[in-house]
Protein backbone atom coordinates (compact mmCIF):
# COMPACT_ATOMS: atom_id res chain seq x y z
CA UNK A 1 0.00 0.00 0.00
CA UNK A 2 2.76 2.35 0.41
CA UNK A 3 3.73 2.35 -3.25
CA UNK A 4 0.21 3.23 -3.90
CA UNK A 5 0.77 6.44 -1.85
CA UNK A 6 4.11 7.03 -3.04
CA UNK A 7 2.30 7.16 -6.31
CA UNK A 8 -0.74 9.25 -5.39
CA UNK A 9 0.21 11.50 -3.46
CA UNK A 10 -3.18 13.01 -3.19
CA UNK A 11 -4.85 9.78 -1.36
CA UNK A 12 -2.51 10.97 1.63
CA UNK A 13 -4.39 12.86 4.34
CA UNK A 14 -1.30 15.28 5.43
CA UNK A 15 -0.08 15.65 2.02
CA UNK A 16 -3.02 16.39 0.54
CA UNK A 17 -2.94 20.52 1.43
CA UNK A 18 0.84 20.74 0.58
CA UNK A 19 0.05 18.92 -3.01
CA UNK A 20 -2.75 21.77 -3.47
CA UNK A 21 -0.25 24.82 -3.15
CA UNK A 22 3.26 23.00 -4.54
CA UNK A 23 1.61 19.95 -6.59
CA UNK A 24 4.07 20.02 -9.31
CA UNK A 25 7.20 20.65 -6.49
CA UNK A 26 6.14 17.54 -5.08
CA UNK A 27 5.65 15.62 -7.89
CA UNK A 28 9.20 16.61 -9.32
CA UNK A 29 11.00 15.85 -6.13
CA UNK A 30 8.82 12.56 -5.44
CA UNK A 31 10.12 11.34 -9.16
CA UNK A 32 13.44 11.17 -8.59
CA UNK A 33 13.55 10.49 -4.68
CA UNK A 34 11.24 7.20 -5.42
Amino acid sequence: MRNHDHSHPHLTGPLAPKQVQGEPVLLSHSSPLH
